[in-house]
């Protein structure tokens, strides 16, 4: 666990530091920063000692935006996504020596963003767009294989703005404008829908709870909690305090 006194001074010198998102493993964060005027991706353990810089932005421009950044299956590699000519990439930075190994090559995409790795490490799931500003959820072999459009003739086709697999893998929720459905997810497919409900245009997809029945988001200032079927909501009011992307811990 993080202390306070780590909390308050990770490093001396490191500034703006931002979007931090947990390892698979959840013993390394990743965040973005500008320390001593260099901006990149830095990680740092839990236990708040050991810190180092793994992108460089100046280097890795596109590695700016933090959604197009995510952890490898093996949690040894931090991946950001970048276009030239008529591929994406998936560039692999090792988070030991910086280098950059092995990128995953794919299909061009004008944007790329919320890669999520299956249970097995098998599959790559991920919300792209070969013509802004459309956007749909789709699937790849860990190799960049086999790219599927899975939101493709379906009423969330060119319109998803975020989604999240169920940790069972039997559900998936998908957000677009100012509603979220949960569907089936069947052998990485897209099922029909089990429900949905209202849910701010601006807030970030609703988060599963560890075992896949309930769902977490904010909404009319206060975080709700959801069961996926519906059957039962509670709101946690939050005497109008700004919250932002509630987590399940």
């Amino acid at each position: 666990m993080i202390s306070p006194a780590n909390n308050l001074d990770l490093k001396k010198g490191l500034v703006l530091g931002e979007h931090p998102f947990f390892s698979h493993a959840g013993d390394k964060i990743a965040f973005h920063s500008i320390e001593t005027g260099i901006e990149g991706w830095y990680i740092i353990d839990t236990g708040g000692t050991y810190f180092k810089q793994v992108i460089d932005a100046k280097d890795f421009s596109w590695a700016k935006l933090s959604s197009s950044i995510a952890w490898s299956f093996d949690d040894s590699k931090l991946l950001s996504w970048k276009s030239v000519g008529d591929k994406s990439y998936l560039v692999q930075h090792d988070i030991k020596t910086m280098e950059t190994q092995n990128a995953i090559e794919l299909p061009y995409f004008e944007s790329l963003s919320q890669l999520q790795w299956s249970k097995d490490g098998d599959k790559l799931y991920f919300i792209a767009s070969k013509y802004l500003p459309t956007t749909d959820i789709y699937s790849s072999n860990s190799d960049g294989s086999d790219v599927q459009n899975l939101t493709f003739e379906t009423e969330f086709e060119n319109v998803v703005m975020g989604f999240e697999i169920s940790p069972t893998e039997e559900n998936i929720i998908i957000k677009y404008g100012e509603k979220a459905c949960i569907t089936g997810f069947i052998n990485g497919k897209i099922g029909d829908i089990v429900n949905c409900f209202n849910i701010a245009e601006y807030s970030p997809c609703p988060r599963w709870s560890p075992n896949g029945d309930l769902l977490i988001f904010e909404y009319n200032q206060a975080f709700n909690v959801i069961d996926k079927y519906a059957n039962k909501r509670l709101k946690y009011n939050t005497l109008n305090a700004n919250i932002h992307a509630p987590d399940w811990k």
